[in-house]
């Protein structure tokens, strides 16, 4: 029989259902602990996605730019000698 500090009986304590509490809760600290590295683990894998994609954008926004660039530059009065060269072609 289990005495308690005030002196009066006590039942005794449930060993083996605290003892199974203590084994729950060590199991789902080791489950949470996993969880976190999986989701650590994926949230660097959207970050490098995301990165990647801004990168990609930059990019395709920069050769776009640098292809209306080259398209502005066009010698107008080349399109006009070479089509003029075509007519004198067609009067002989």
């Amino acid at each position: 029989m289990y005495v308690e500090q005030d002196g009066s009986k006590a039942s005794p304590p449930q060993d083996a259902s605290f003892s199974q509490a203590l084994q729950d809760l060590a199991r789902a600290e080791r489950t949470a602990t996993a969880l976190e590295q999986h989701l650590d683990a994926i949230e660097g894998k959207i970050e490098e996605l995301l990165a990647t994609a801004e990168r990609l954008a930059r990019e395709q926004s920069t050769s776009e730019g640098q292809a209306a660039d080259a398209d502005s530059h066009v010698d107008p009065d080349a399109d006009t000698a070479a089509a003029g060269s075509h007519d004198s072609n067609r009067d002989a």
